[in-house]
Parts: structure tokens; sequence; C-alpha cells
């Protein structure tokens, strides 16, 4: 089982080019089974009102689930899961980012979560993608909710996303010990941000350890000002 987690950024790379398809180019190299994406548009007038969702599926051969968590007229921004393997079911929850709304710059920014349950070799896995608050005291309360989705079923979990804080900060503590998943990059830990000379650890891809250890790491592209995180787990390898 292989999966990448990815900060687009709506297409924009960190040269200043704006290119999908570079993007489904890096995803393909990486040859994964599902795929976290943040920072989705779809209508966006800044990325040429294409349906980005629409636009990668087609792209990488993958059935895509959107979440959109803003919305400003016709145009949405968020999250995403691909995957090319079967989905049982789709969840999509609001995450709490009051005092990051505060800043007149962000007013318009929400966040959110969304779990897809897949069927891999080894049974059902819900998968989940999320992109936290700017602040830290929103980014608390959001682990406390994430936490609880992550024990609101019986199967095991990858949540991946970009949570714009580290792993040792209180709030990725906190998520870590409230929800008992493991950081799939631990034992060889890779910064993912900025993409062109990376030195921050804030896309994560987290586990329950049942999946057992995983490989992690990191691949370079200027497709975005992050760096896609692959992590990958022999049990239930579905190739």
């Amino acid at each position: 089982m292989r999966v990448v987690t990815y900060n687009i950024r709506g297409g924009l790379g960190c040269d200043g080019v704006r290119s999908l398809a570079r993007v489904a180019d890096t995803l393909r190299e990486a040859r994964p089974d599902v795929v976290c994406l943040q920072e989705v548009h779809s209508r966006v007038p800044m990325s040429g009102f294409a349906d980005q969702p629409a636009e990668l599926g087609r792209l990488l051969g993958m059935r895509v689930v959107f979440h959109p968590v803003s919305r400003l007229g016709l145009a949405r921004f968020g999250n995403a899961i691909a995957t090319r393997l079967p989905i049982l079911s789709i969840a999509m929850h609001r995450l709490t980012n009051d005092r990051e709304r505060m800043r007149p710059p962000l007013r318009w920014e929400s966040r959110g979560l969304l779990e897809v349950v897949v069927q891999a070799a080894s049974g059902p896995l819900r998968v989940m993608t999320t992109h936290w608050s700017l602040d830290a005291r929103d980014r608390l309360t959001s682990a406390e909710t994430v936490a609880e989705r992550v024990a609101a079923g019986p199967e095991p979990v990858i949540l991946c996303g970009d949570l714009n804080a580290p792993p040792e900060s209180p709030e990725v503590t906190q998520l870590l010990r409230r929800s008992g998943l493991a950081d799939a990059a631990s034992s060889e830990p890779q910064p993912t941000y900025p993409a062109e000379a990376p030195s921050a650890r804030i896309d994560l891809i987290l586990h329950s350890p049942a999946l057992g250890e995983a490989k992690a790491w990191t691949t370079s592209s200027p497709a975005s000002d992050h760096l896609p995180l692959v992590a990958e787990w022999e049990a239930g390898d579905t190739d």
C-alpha cells in the first residue's frame, strides 16, 4: 500500500508556474494507491476557473473525492482524496478556525477533514486528509476533533495532511497521544516545506500501528511550494 500527501497550492509551483499537469506527473511517478491533497481549486479565477478535481481524476486515472471547505460564488477551495481502490464510504467534517478567520486576509478561510473508506487488499481502510489552521489555538481544537474521528470507526486509519505544525508541536503531540496513531516518517524525518529549500516538516502521514512499520520519503518537484510525502506499507500491498 502506497500513499502520498501533497499540498498542491492550486497547481502553482515554487517557480511561479501554474500547471496541474505537472502536479499529476509528480504524483504518477510515485505510483500511489491513494493520494491525499490539500489546496485543491475548483472554478477559482486565479486558476483559470479549472475544475481541478475532475482534471486530476482524468490525468491520474483515479476517482477523486473533493471536499470544498471554502466557497466564494462559484469558486471552491479544499481537500481531496484520489484513489484507484474501491470506495466504500465518504464523510466530510468542518474543523474550527475561528481565530484564524479574525485576520482580515483569512476571513473567508475554512478548514475541514475528509474521510474515505477504501477497500484495500487487507480489508477496509479509512483514509483521512486535512489542512489545519495557521493559528495554534485552532489547531489544538482540531487535534481533539480529529482524534475523535480516528476513534469513531473500526477500520485502521491513515491520516494525511498539511498540519501547519511539526510533529513536536503541542497540537500534533496531542493528536498522536489521543489518537494512538504513529508517524510514518519518524525514523527518517524529512522536511517538506518550502519546496525549494525544505526546512519544516509540516506535511505528515500518520497511521494506525496495526498497519505495521512504514517507509516514508519525499520526492523533489517544483510543482508546488510543498514537497509530496510518500509512505509505503508492505502489509496489504495492492500491487
